[in-house]
Formats: C-alpha cells, structure tokens, sequence
C-alpha cells in the first residue's frame, strides 16, 4: 500500500509539474507575443504618422499651386511670367525646385527661354512629369510618382488653370524628394 501511495505521490508531482512547464511555457510565449504586438503597433503608429505628415506636405504644396493657379486666373500674375521664369511673386524661401506653365497645347509648342537654364518644354520633360501635367489638362490636381532628372529624386505637381470656365493649361512645381526626408529626420 507504500508502493502504491509512492506511485500515486510520484504521478501527481509529475502531473503538477507538467501543468507548471506547460504554463510557464505559455506566459513566456504569450510575453514574447505582446511584446512583439507592442514594437509593431509602435512601428506602425510612427508609419501611419509619417504618412500623414507626408500627405500634410503634398496637401500644403498643392494647396500653394491652386492659389496661384487662382491669381493666374484672375489676372494677378501672368502665365507669361512664369513661361518666362521671371516668378518674382513665389517667395524664395519656396521648397519648390522650379515652377512651370503648360498651355494646354503645349504638347505641340516648343517655348523658348531666354537666358534661362531651366527646361520648360513639354517634350523636354520626364515621362512622369508628362503624365502628371496631361492629368491636370483633365481637370484633375496631380501628383507624379517619383522620378529621377539629372540625378536627383524627385517628384511634380500639376494643378489645372482655367480660363473662361475650361481648362487652359496646368501649373505644375517640382520638388526634391530631400525635402519629405527631412520630415522623417523631423522629431515626430
């Protein structure tokens, strides 16, 4: 009768201790999944605020084109002065690399510019800066994807103007993607 109560001592300290690893094992892996859940939702929570810190800009900066699309169409500022890239109404604290107007039929001019170093032309222009301002002549406020001109990353805006009711042409500001670095190297 020892023998059996050694046996029944012996099972229930084993069953007891089986019961304590398998716990132990089970708060040590649902920790390490907190944990784990707790970096990801913090990596995700400064993604999700670099994104809108980003859309903030890209608001911001299409928001500046539309005002000047509005004075180009209310006769403040003439298109002829910014084909001419004789802009001395956008301040020089400006983010913008360089502002440009493309009549609607810019496709089939070729604009001359001169004494300026900066390409205007429509057909000088990168394949995505293209399609962003053909997207604005639809009426449409556009932003490219990125792209890459004499070696530096960048990316163009095009908002419509419009004259008597239709679309006349686009105004469209490239900028350095160094600029949407500096909102991450921000303290967020």
């Amino acid at each position: 009768s020892l023998n059996i109560a050694e046996k029944i001592i012996t099972m229930f300290v084993i069953v007891v201790g089986t019961v304590l690893i398998v716990s132990a094992v089970c708060i040590v892996y649902t920790s390490k999944k907190a944990e784990n859940n707790s970096h990801v939702a913090y990596v995700n929570a400064i993604l999700g605020e670099y994104k809108l810190n980003f859309s903030n800009k890209i608001e911001s900066d299409l928001s500046t084109l539309v005002s000047v699309a509005d004075m180009i169409e209310q006769g403040y500022i003439s298109k002829d002065d910014i084909i001419k890239d004789v802009f001395t109404y956008f301040p020089k604290n400006s983010e913008f690399e360089k502002i440009g107007y493309y009549s609607i039929e810019a496709e089939n001019k070729i604009i001359t510019l001169d004494g300026s170093n900066i390409k205007y032309e429509f057909s000088n222009s990168p394949e995505k800066e293209k399609q962003t301002i053909r997207n604005a002549w639809q009426g449409n406020q556009t932003v490219s994807e990125v792209y890459t001109e004499d070696g530096k990353d960048k990316i163009c805006y095009a908002v419509p103007v419009y004259e008597d009711g239709k679309v006349d042409g686009a105004i469209t500001a490239n900028i350095y993607l160094d600029k949407f670095v500096d909102i991450i190297n921000a303290n967020t």
